[in-house]
Order: C-alpha cells, then structure tokens, then sequence
C-alpha cells in the first residue's frame, strides 16, 4: 500500500516535471 502511494506520488512528479520542462 505504501509503496503503491509512493510509485503515484514519483510519477506524479515526474509528469510536473515534464509539463515544465515542456514549457
């Protein structure tokens, strides 16, 4: 369950990051 959250909350992060590296 914890690890489950914490694989969301990573790609999450990873698509903002995306979005901002895309602008």
């Amino acid at each position: 369950m914890l690890k489950e959250k914490w694989k969301r909350g990573t790609g999450y992060a990873l698509t903002q990051f995306i979005i901002i590296t895309k602008k």
